[in-house]
């Protein structure tokens, strides 16, 4: 007696079920993987940018002011990560690149990556603007010093309402373009560039608002600053003020 054996397979229809529901179970896993992963560089950036802010008082508590951005875009170039070399006590540009090499630190921020030419992307280094009036080594910072007269920096939230004091301004202020690093690349947040796109006002300065706070749909950078009471007392504590 000669037996049939049924042999029976998948649809077209059941393979797209099963499919389906195999994306949709990656994708359970991936999302919050993919959240726990933005967590960890998030609080990794920001601890980068305590460090910065740590190391910029450190550096004021040393020589009684702030150092210069650093503007060199050869990393082939010894002054690469250094600070700017000062024209009569003042710094040549109040903003560019946190000084990495001369504070010691790393160059840049969970989402960067090193530049191997000077034409690469600043993909995630750290961005540094210093008010003229504390980082001259000529003219000693005194209790009389102030960061309003001149270019008054100003942070700001996404939603325009400020952050930082309008009578103690920031003296310095450290960001992270974030990970959209929409200013390098342009595959980020168009209005993220906010940080980083100049707006030089009628006398040719660059614009001093920059934003911080949470992050928004239109908004990813990490901003720190430094007041001047902040700064004050490490240099009453250094010694440097009375």
């Amino acid at each position: 007696m000669e037996r049939t054996i049924n042999e029976s397979g998948f649809s077209l229809i059941e393979l797209a079920v099963v499919l389906v529901l195999i994306g949709i179970m990656l994708g359970g896993v991936l999302y919050p993987l993919r959240t726990q992963m933005e967590q960890r560089n998030r609080g990794q950036t920001e601890q980068i940018l305590e460090d910065g802010r740590e190391a910029l008082l450190g550096y004021a508590a040393a020589y009684g002011y702030l150092p210069c951005p650093s503007t060199e875009e050869d990393p082939s170039s010894a002054q690469y990560g250094e600070e700017d070399a000062r024209v009569a006590g003042r710094c040549p540009l109040d903003s560019g690149l946190l000084p990495w090499r001369t504070l010691g630190l790393v160059e840049f921020d969970a989402w960067g990556r090193a530049r191997g030419a000077a034409a690469d992307n600043w993909s995630g280094y750290l961005r540094f603007r210093v008010h003229p009036n504390f980082s001259n080594s000529v003219k000693a910072i005194a209790l009389t010093t102030v960061a309003t007269s001149g270019t008054l920096l100003v942070v700001r939230n996404a939603a325009g309402n400020v952050l930082s004091s309008g009578t103690e301004p920031p003296v310095a202020i450290v960001y992270s373009t974030g990970p959209s690093n929409a200013d390098d690349d342009g595959a980020g947040i168009a209005a993220d560039a906010e940080n980083t796109d100049g707006d030089p006002d009628a006398n040719g300065t660059p614009n001093a608002i920059y934003t911080g706070g949470t992050p928004t749909a239109t908004f990813d950078d990490l901003t720190i600053w430094i007041s001047r009471p902040v700064l004050f007392e490490k240099l009453i504590s250094a010694g440097r003020l009375p």
